[in-house]
């Protein structure tokens, strides 16, 4: 984000690559050697930002690495934790219902359906049960509820510009409407309405998919391209497309 500034500042890339490189000498400092971990987070890939920036070079010696979601098993844990903690119990086919629903199982996602389903509890709908936890799912995909998700959107154009976020979102609307995903040839016949030249649009679908893939938007099955989150997927379908 810090970097996205910095090229709001100066849409030339010199203050970006500027600072990025002083902060790679930084980190290669022979006295600090051994002596100093750095960790940078952010829901927006560094990796996607330098190479929209031609900078990939300023940051060659970090180790990248993608945090992948919950397993089952803990969360299953997490949903009886937050059952206990707001002495809503929750049945073992209430909390496999929601597993279900989720999907892609990162704790912000059980989280915020474990408050709509809490919501709904002290609305009436007690005990918690499977029509209630479906509600919940509805609930969470209102206009009231939208900025929950709409960050999906909205950082698109943040990461990739004009005319990337363009492209990008044309990709997500084809790829969102077929629920078991659509393949690469698909998204190059998308592509191809915005990219005339087919060396450029190969390249440019390959670089899209990159950024899409590691920043959790979609998930590669076989052949084929699909939202990796299923309630990502349901908020683009009411949400985003025309």
């Amino acid at each position: 984000m810090f970097v996205l500034k910095l090229l709001r500042l100066d849409p030339t890339g010199a203050r970006a690559r500027e600072f990025l490189g002083w902060f790679r000498g930084l980190r290669q400092r022979s006295d600090l050697d051994g002596g100093v971990r750095w960790l940078l987070a952010g829901s927006i890939g560094l990796d996607a930002v330098t190479a929209r920036l031609n900078l990939c070079d300023t940051i060659n010696d970090l180790h990248i690495y993608h945090l992948g979601p919950f397993s089952t098993t803990d969360s299953d844990g997490l949903l009886r934790q937050l059952g206990a903690t707001h002495e809503l119990p929750l049945p073992d086919d209430v909390r496999e219902h929601m597993i279900e629903r989720v999907g892609w199982l990162i704790p912000y996602h059980l989280q915020l359906l474990f408050g709509q389903l809490r919501s709904h509890c002290r609305d009436g709908e007690c005990p918690p049960s499977i029509p209630a936890v479906d509600g919940a799912y509805e609930a969470l995909l209102s206009p009231v509820h939208k900025g929950y998700f709409d960050y999906w959107r909205q950082r698109l154009h943040e990461e990739l510009g004009k005319p990337d976020a363009s492209f990008a979102l044309a990709l997500l609307a084809a790829i969102a409407r077929d629920e078991t995903g659509v393949t690469r040839d698909t998204l190059r016949q998308v592509l191809a309405e915005h990219v005339d030249d087919p060396l450029e649009r190969d390249e440019k679908l390959r670089y899209l998919l990159d950024v899409l893939e590691g920043d959790g938007y979609l998930a590669p099955d076989a052949d084929r391209f699909l939202f990796r989150s299923p309630l990502v997927r349901e908020f683009w379908l009411r949400r985003v497309l025309p």
